[in-house]
């Protein structure tokens, strides 16, 4: 299990992060626990606004996007345009409902 632990810090340990979502909870948590997977903390950007999400997402080079579904949905293929090598460039969209729906 130690290996596992330290084969994600190595992964995560270059990668840098943006967390776009209203919630400043959602984007502590999500932060805290990126850091704790091994990410540095000055590679974690996080925005409350699309208009800071799109300038963070022209400005930086963020391999890895975390945002609230209702919010990101449509900067995720801003992302995926930009970066389409997508081995090295992750997104990840966060339903705060229980939605079959959002499953599918």
């Amino acid at each position: 299990m130690k290996n596992r632990k330290e084969q994600v810090q190595k992964f995560l340990g270059n990668k840098s992060a943006l967390i776009f979502t209203e919630s400043s909870t959602d984007r502590k948590a999500v932060r805290k626990l990126l850091i704790d997977l091994g990410m540095r903390s000055i590679s974690v950007e996080s925005c409350a606004t699309l208009e800071e999400a799109k300038v963070h997402m022209a400005t930086l080079n963020i391999d890895v996007f975390i945002s609230s579904y209702e919010l990101g949905f449509d900067l995720v293929e801003e992302h995926i345009l930009r970066f389409p090598d997508r081995s090295d460039y992750f997104c990840f969209l966060i339903s705060d409902k229980n939605s079959m729906a959002l499953a599918a």
